[in-house]
């Protein structure tokens, strides 16, 4: 059997990587919140040693204050449930939603992008994705708002599988797109 040599920002991008092809995929929502929390706290770690970078900052005026353990819990919710079967055998996560999993892996991306690192073309689909249908995120690129509002109201009167289905096609255009410059 052979070897792994990894570091972290690979370890992250692989599993954020394989986190979003699997969302848009509509696969094993339980293998995607692991990959997405997994990756989001390798890049969440190397942020937090870090005082240099516009998301974290940008993330911090977003959580009203005094909500900010709160909101990492509710993030780390179902991956906690996940490994630490020891703590409590019977429980039954129940309040996990899918919308969940897509804040998790947009946060995590944007991690990785303040990082200085490349975005992954499925990274850029995620984040396409994610700030049209949610436009009350911050745009950096304010010539992209009226693109994204239009892709938002078509996204938005779609199913969730339809969005899904809409999202694995980003990854196509933006592997295109990458694989010309």
């Amino acid at each position: 059997m052979g070897q792994i040599r990894i570091n972290k920002s690979e370890a992250a991008r692989r599993q954020l990587d394989s986190a979003i092809r699997m969302l848009f995929s509509n696969e094993d929502l339980v293998a995607i919140f692991t990959l997405a929390v997994a990756g989001l706290n390798i890049v969440k770690g190397l942020a937090e040693k870090r005082t240099d970078l516009v998301f974290q900052e940008g993330l911090k005026r977003l959580i009203r204050p005094g909500t900010e353990k709160e909101f990492w819990q509710n993030i780390q919710r179902p991956a906690n449930f996940l490994k630490h079967a020891d703590r409590d055998p019977e429980a039954i996560l129940d309040d996990g939603e899918d919308e969940d999993i897509d804040w998790t892996l947009f946060i995590a991306c944007m991690y990785y992008k303040d990082l200085g690192f490349q975005l992954t073309p499925e990274m850029s689909a995620l984040i396409s994705w994610h700030m049209s249908i949610h436009k009350d995120v911050l745009l950096e690129e304010k010539q992209n708002i009226f693109a994204v509002e239009q892709i938002g109201k078509m996204l938005i009167s779609k199913s969730r599988v339809e969005q899904l289905k809409i999202g694995k096609e980003f990854i196509v255009f933006f592997r295109s797109y990458h694989n010309r410059y």
